[in-house]
């Protein structure tokens, strides 16, 4: 027997994250993201932040982020935003007033 899956599986794209004038593509396949939750699971979202980037970024839009100079505050908030994104969610719902 052989079923052909394609036509109920959703090929989208990988979403975009902007950050001043730099254009991120945040990586949002099935490996990276479970290899993203089982590395903050261990270290934590702060602990494996460089890490976690290094999933969900190509090592260009790392350096494009890496000249922004931010704060690690801000940098949290990107890489809050970019994983919120490769989990399909919007990063902008139920964020806490202010941010």
């Amino acid at each position: 027997m052989t079923y052909d899956l394609t036509e109920k599986l959703r090929f989208r794209e990988d979403p975009k994250l902007i950050v001043r004038d730099a254009r991120l593509t945040v990586r949002s396949d099935a490996e990276v993201v479970l290899r993203l939750m089982d590395l903050i699971a261990e270290k934590g979202e702060v602990g494996g932040a460089r890490e976690a980037m290094g999933l969900l970024l190509s090592a260009a839009d790392q350096k494009r982020l890496a000249a922004l100079h931010l704060k690690m505050d801000d940098y949290l908030e990107v890489l809050k935003a970019a994983v919120r994104l490769a989990l399909g969610e919007d990063p902008e719902e139920n964020a806490p007033a202010g941010e």
